[in-house]
């Protein structure tokens, strides 16, 4: 059972906000859209549910399913017993009927992983805490083993009917029955017993990172222990006491799976974002003054930071939170008159508005300090938390209810929580309890999930969206970029709406409509309808009713992203989806199938080629990795090249092939792979790409696809080759106007650089790959082609061998813009730039970062520029460290581009979003480094 119950014991009176009445009843509306205006990245892990039936989960599309709630606190994994505390008379109650086996066959945790591990959905399992389980002799009839005996502790205030001797713990007066003896029902229990059931879930179904369960919670509602579970647990747990039980069990599950994503504390509500039991709500501040006088999830999170396990992992990776509106009637109720209904919908406002003064007991709690306790503003407020005490931390609610499910102005919430949500940046979310099927509520999730009945779903990015009045009709909007733009649209009236909508540029397609109401299911309604311009009329929005607009989106041809890491094998180590984490290093001759599509803001479909950026990873011997489209032969190619012991990076154009996705080869020993996502070639684009094909090995005894440019010697100090590209490896032999190269240096005997350019014009004072002698780097390279058909090459110093391969070209007419190459930052002293800007600025220091003007110079336009082509090089680095680039006015994202050493120089191409003041940030994680930055061409912003 929910927790919410024991919330709503505070309601005492309620505090009405005035609502705006700037709208009559049945007026228009107006909505304006801005898809420039981009926000978070929907996490899918948003539209998740408690239980529910396995089948149905997977035909509605739920993302995860919780196994949690009060008896989750004692279950015994061996047994197949809970406990039911105080939710029904503390009796353990028997969940299978098999008793021979250890744990029984038909388990029912067994079968709900098994159940959401078939439907591809994440389960999240509850690993209690509380220390004690229900006892293994328990019986299997009535009458049940029992916390409060009648038999024992005598006559009670209330027994369970089937069970007499069952008593709910209190005496015929009211008061409560002290004193009992805990192992009357259960037996003391500590970590090892729970790294066994997950060593058992391991051996069932799988680690972490194969497939098994990656999420747990830890315990849930933990600050309710003296309610719930008082016959175990009668004392007020602590802020300590909790808190030990984090870094205890947390170490637990990381020792047992190490690609284990903890959450925790599980919060019950409101109160113990800021109070222990021991100070019940307020009441006391004794405790919280006892831990720097911080709120107590804020206290939580700095300890999190603060203690960290020995290998840099952390004990809770999520911020896990519950939450119900305590309005009269808002949650867990059927309760859907006008009143109610109205007062739900705002409390709405409770998640995210700073200015909101809930309308509950809450507001009683005042707004005399900082923590402005009338003021709910849940999520923003958890998110500073987040990035004052503990970044990086994710944030879950994995308990919330806006309204049983046959209610209208229940599903109308549901379906506006999980799009403010998906604004607001939750990482995870996991409503109490599933649906129903074929209920109102139902409808809420299907509406993100599958709105057209062929898996259309809401994804991409948050948007700008706002409405003239939002208590009237809601406004959310979310954005996949060259596909489609998709506007939720709530009217929350007792009259029907009609919506102008506005965007903030023109689009030529249609737009479709999608529709339910408290009489109508979720369906279509009415056809496409074309649009031409930047406003659209949506007719008659039911009363009570959720819509979803999907306007169709100008395709555009190369979509930047914020660098997001999709792939990381080593073990405790994090992607932006969880997914592909942990697998461990690839070995010699192997070949892994990196997903690609449908995942960190690339579509499911029309995608040509994805820009990775791939790190390899202390690797063990001397070898290369080779990225090439799933399902194609393995080519004569590499896209990194690296030596024992060596982190280095390269940009990678691949091509995507079966199933979505883009494979990925080591040749010798093992190695780690980590790779961000920097974007992604739409199917209008006009880069054309290729399986790897090798154009040039001057190595003795090596080969090239055709034989041409093969084995020709290594390239002198001062020399220049034109190696041929038009007419080679399927391209053709005119009309050929920049082509995307991996290029490595290996063998060179001094330290040098080379320099890609058209050939047939002036050598650039730029670079585009630096060695020092006896090294083996690459670097990708998109070289404009000279009129001749050919690339020009220059090495400048030494002697070096060249090998070249081919991923892709550009036609002479193409979104890819080349630029004659331009530095554009130059930090060592002495040094310049093209325009004199961003010259001698000094090196970078550790956890330093510049934001980089890119937009207006180097023959880069002033406006219309959606990502720049840069090779960026690291110089003279006094720490090992990386450097990442992101659009500037975005958060950092958890990537890298080039990864480094102390002394080393070493370049890397990046493909960058620009931010929304023409600028791309540079980070550089440690020590002190010096960044030369040179600019070879730009490609569009997204219509």
């Amino acid at each position: 059972m929910a927790s919410a119950t024991q919330a709503q014991v505070y309601i005492t009176d309620i505090v009405f906000n005035a609502r705006s009445s700037a709208i009559a009843n049945g007026a228009d509306v107006a909505v304006a859209v801005d898809t420039g205006a981009i926000g978070n990245m929907v996490n899918p892990l948003i539209f998740g549910v408690a239980y529910g039936n396995g089948t149905r989960n997977a035909q509605v599309g739920y993302s995860v399913r919780r196994w949690g709630g009060n008896s989750t606190t004692r279950y015994n994994w061996q047994t197949d017993f809970n406990n039911t505390a105080s939710d029904y008379y503390y009796e353990n109650i028997p969940n299978s009927s098999d008793h021979a086996h250890t744990p029984p066959l038909d388990s029912s945790a067994d079968k709900f992983v098994s159940e959401a591990r078939s439907a591809s959905i994440q389960p999240l399992i509850t690993i209690p805490t509380i220390g004690w389980t229900p006892r293994p002799d328990s019986a299997t009839a009535h009458p049940y083993s029992v916390g409060f005996s009648v038999a024992k502790y005598g006559t009670q205030q209330s027994t369970d009917y089937w069970d007499p001797n069952a008593g709910n713990g209190y005496h015929t007066d009211g008061s409560a029955i002290t004193g009992n003896d805990p192992l009357d029902s259960s037996i003391a229990v500590d970590t090892t017993f729970w790294q066994g059931w997950i060593a058992h879930l391991q051996s069932s179904f799988g680690d972490a990172a194969h497939g098994g369960v990656r999420y747990y919670s830890l315990d849930n509602e933990v600050m309710l222990w003296n309610s719930t579970h008082r016959d175990v647990h009668p004392a007020a747990p602590t802020e300590q006491e909790i808190l030990g039980k984090a870094l205890e069990y947390g170490a637990a599950i990381k020792q047992q799976e190490p690609n284990a994503r903890v959450t925790g504390p599980v919060t019950w509500g409101y109160c113990d974002l800021f109070w222990s039991a021991a100070d019940n709500c307020g009441s006391s501040n004794a405790d919280r003054n006892a831990h720097g006088g911080l709120p107590f999830v804020a206290w939580y999170l700095q300890q999190v930071c603060a203690n960290p396990l020995a290998n840099g992992q952390r004990v809770v990776d999520y911020l896990d939170l519950h939450y119900y509106p305590q309005g009269s009637n808002v949650s867990l109720s059927d309760d859907d008159s006008p009143t109610t209904a109205a007062l739900r919908l705002r409390a709405l406002k409770e998640l995210y508005d700073s200015s909101w003064v809930s309308e509950s007991w809450i507001a009683d709690l005042g707004n005399y300090d900082a923590n402005h306790y009338s003021i709910p503003n849940l999520i923003p407020r958890a998110k500073a938390w987040i990035a004052q005490y503990c970044p990086g931390t994710r944030l879950a609610i994995t308990e919330y209810n806006w309204g049983n499910d046959a209610t209208t102005s229940g599903a109308v919430a549901q379906a506006e929580a999980l799009a403010i949500f998906a604004r607001e940046g939750v990482d995870m979310a996991t409503r109490w309890v599933a649906p129903a099927v074929g209920s109102l509520n139902e409808n809420a999730f299907a509406i993100f999930r599958n709105y057209d009945g062929a898996g259309g779903a809401v994804g991409g990015y948050s948007v700008s969206a706002t409405s003239a009045d939002r208590d009237v009709v809601g406004a959310y909007a979310f954005d996949i970029p060259g596909q489609r733009t998709m506007v939720l649209l709530t009217n929350k009236d007792t009259a029907p709406h009609s919506v102008q909508l506005t965007l903030n540029a023109a689009r030529s397609g249609t737009w479709t409509r999608y529709a339910f109401d408290g009489a109508h299911g979720l369906a279509q309604i009415g056809t496409a309808t074309a649009i031409d311009g930047n406003t659209l009329t949506i007719d008659t929005l039911p009363a009570m009713s959720a819509t979803l607009v999907e306007i169709a989106d100008t395709a555009a041809p190369y979509i930047p992203l914020t660098p997001t890491r999709i792939l990381d094998t080593r073990a405790g180590h994090a992607t932006a989806d969880d997914a592909e984490a942990g697998v461990g290093a690839l070995a010699a001759r192997t070949q892994f199938d990196l997903p690609v599509l449908g995942r960190s803001g690339v579509p499911a479909s029309g995608v040509s080629a994805v820009v990775l950026n791939v790190t390899a990873v202390t690797p063990t011997a001397a070898s290369h990795v080779t990225a090439w489209p799933t399902g194609s032969a393995l080519p004569n190619a590499s896209n990194l090249n690296f030596t024992p012991g060596e982190t280095i990076a390269n940009l990678v154009v691949a091509k995507v092939g079966d199933g979505g996705s883009v494979s990925l080869y080591n040749l010798a020993g093992s190695t780690h792979l980590v790779a961000d996502i920097v974007g992604y070639f739409t199917t209008a684009a006009t880069l054309t790409s290729l399986v790897p094909a090798r154009l040039l090995d001057t190595r003795p005894g090596h080969a090239t696809i055709d034989g041409i440019a093969a084995a020709g010697g290594a390239l002198g100090a001062g020399q220049t080759i034109g190696l041929a590209v038009a007419g080679r490896a399927g391209l053709p032999a005119s009309g050929v106007g920049a082509v995307v190269l991996n290029i490595t240096a290996t063998q060179p005997t001094s330290p040098g650089y080379i320099t890609a350019w058209p050939s047939g014009t002036t050598r650039p004072a730029t670079s585009n790959l630096n060695f020092v002698a006896g090294e083996t780097i690459p670097n990708l390279v998109v070289a404009q082609v000279g009129s001749d058909g050919n690339v020009a090459l220059f090495n400048s110093s030494g002697s070096t061998h060249l090998i070249a391969d081919l991923l892709g070209w550009f036609p002479t007419a193409s979104e890819m813009n080349m630029t004659g190459p331009a530095r554009l930052l130059d930090t060592r002293s002495g040094h310049r730039t093209a325009d004199g800007m961003f010259a001698g600025t000094g090196a970078l220091g550790a956890g330093a970062k510049l934001d980089l003007t890119v937009l207006g110079r180097g023959s880069v336009p002033a406006a219309g520029v959606g990502a720049v082509v840069l090779n960026v090089t690291v110089a003279d680095a006094t720490a090992p460290g990386y450097v990442t680039a992101w659009p500037t006015g975005a958060t950092r994202p958890n990537a890298s581009n080039i990864n480094f050493v102390a002394g080393q120089t070493i370049p890397n191409l990046v493909i960058a979003k620009i931010g929304g003041d023409g600028k791309v940030s540079l980070f550089n994680s440690a020590g002190a480094t010096d960044l030369v930055v040179d600019v070879f061409g730009w490609l569009p912003a997204v219509p």
